[in-house]
C-alpha cells in the first residue's frame, strides 16, 4: 500500500505565517481608511469646519456661513461625500446663497486631507449683461476669487484652486432693458486656477424658452490670467438665436430672428488682442431682417458661414457663405 507524504511540520508555518501577515495588512489598511475621515473630522473643526475651511480656502479667503451639515461614505469605494445645507458666502461686499454645497474624498485624497471635489449646487441668479456686471455677478465673483493670486502653497497643500457649480439657473437681462431676458438652466461650471495665473474654465447650459428646451451652449476657456491670453472655444447645438442683438451691440439688428445656430467658434486673444478666429457656424429657419437697409425681411431654410480672422497678417477671409431662401433660391 502507497504511503501519502504529509506535509513537513516545517512547511506548513511559514505558510500560515505568510497568511496571517496578509490578514493583519488588509486589517490596518482597511482600519487607516475607516479610521481617517474621523481624524480629519477632528482636526478642522468637524463636518462644518470641513466646508468652510475648503470653501473659504478655494475663494481667496471668502468669509462662510454653512447650516446643516452631513456625510455619506460609500463602499465598497470608501469615497466620502461632505454635503452642507443652507450656504452663504461673502464676496467683495455680495452675498452668495446656495442650496447645497459639497466635499467629494477618494481614500488617496482623504488621507492628504484635500478633496477631489467641492462642489456648489442650485446657485439661482439674475445678471445684467454688460462687462462691469458680469465682473459682479456670482460666477465673475466666484470665477474671480478662485483665480485670485495668493501667498505659495507649502507642499502639503493643494496648489490649484478649483470651483465648480452645477444645476445653476442664471436668467441674463440685456443692457437696455427693451427685450425679455434670456433663461439658461442646467449649468455646469467648473473653474481651476493655479497660483502662476494660468487657468481653465468650462460653461455649459441649456437655453429654456416658455418651459421648453431652445438648444445648448458651451464655452471653455484656457489661459493666463496676469498676462491676458486666452483661447477660447464656443458652441452652439440647434441654439434658438433670437433677441440676441439687444444682448451685444456686435450683433446686428438684421439677426434678431435668426432661426436655431449650430457650430462652432474659436479665438486666440494674446494681451487682450484678438489675435485670430475660425468660425463654423450654420443656422436654419430663420430670417434676415434687412428694412433698416431699404430692403425686404428674406426668411431662410439655411444659412452657412465659415471664416478665418488673422490679426497678424491683417487678413479676413471667407471660406464659405451661402444663403438658402425659403423659396429656394441661393
Amino acid at each position: 500500500m502507497a504511503e501519502v507524504e504529509q506535509p513537513k511540520q516545517s512547511d506548513v508555518k511559514p505558510r500560515r505565517r505568510g497568511l496571517r501577515f496578509a490578514l493583519l495588512s488588509l486589517a490596518l489598511v482597511l482600519l487607516v481608511l475607516v479610521t481617517a475621515p474621523f481624524v480629519y473630522l477632528s482636526q478642522v473643526g468637524g463636518l462644518s469646519g470641513l466646508i468652510r475651511g475648503e470653501l473659504s480656502s478655494r475663494l481667496g479667503g471668502a468669509p462662510v456661513v454653512v447650516g446643516d451639515v452631513g456625510f455619506e461614505l460609500r463602499l465598497p469605494s470608501f469615497g466620502v461625500t461632505v454635503e452642507a445645507i443652507g450656504v452663504e458666502i461673502e464676496l467683495e461686499g455680495s452675498r452668495l446663497v446656495l442650496p447645497r454645497a459639497s466635499a467629494v474624498f477618494w481614500p488617496e485624497t482623504l488621507l492628504k486631507g484635500m478633496p477631489s471635489q467641492v462642489v456648489l449646487s442650485g446657485l439661482d441668479v439674475e445678471l445684467s449683461l454688460d462687462a462691469e456686471d458680469w465682473r459682479t455677478s456670482p460666477l465673475g465673483l466666484l470665477a474671480g476669487a478662485v483665480g485670485a493670486s495668493s501667498a505659495p502653497a507649502s507642499e502639503d497643500e493643494q496648489n490649484t484652486r478649483q470651483i465648480v457649480v452645477e444645476d445653476a439657473r442664471v436668467r441674463i437681462h440685456p443692457p437696455s432693458g427693451d427685450a425679455a431676458p434670456v433663461l439658461l438652466e442646467n449649468i455646469e461650471f467648473e473653474f481651476a486656477a493655479a497660483p502662476d495665473g494660468t487657468f481653465v474654465g468650462l460653461v455649459e447650459a441649456e437655453r429654456i424658452i416658455e418651459g421648453q428646451s431652445a438648444g445648448t451652449l458651451a464655452v471653455s476657456a484656457i489661459g493666463d490670467l496676469e498676462e491676458r491670453d486666452f483661447r477660447i472655444d464656443l458652441s452652439a447645438d440647434d441654439m434658438v438665436a433670437t433677441d440676441l442683438p439687444a444682448f451685444s451691440s456686435i450683433i446686428p439688428a438684421a439677426l434678431a430672428d435668426a432661426g436655431r445656430l449650430s457650430g462652432t467658434a474659436n479665438l486666440s486673444i494674446t494681451a487682450s488682442v484678438l489675435e485670430a478666429a475660425d468660425i463654423d457656424l450654420v443656422a436654419v429657419s430663420g430670417m434676415f431682417d434687412l428694412r433698416t437697409a431699404g430692403l425686404p425681411k428674406l426668411d431662410f431654410d439655411t444659412a452657412s458661414l465659415v471664416m478665418g480672422y488673422r490679426h497678424a497678417a491683417g487678413e479676413l477671409s471667407l471660406a464659405q457663405g451661402e444663403v438658402v431662401l425659403a423659396d429656394g433660391r441661393t
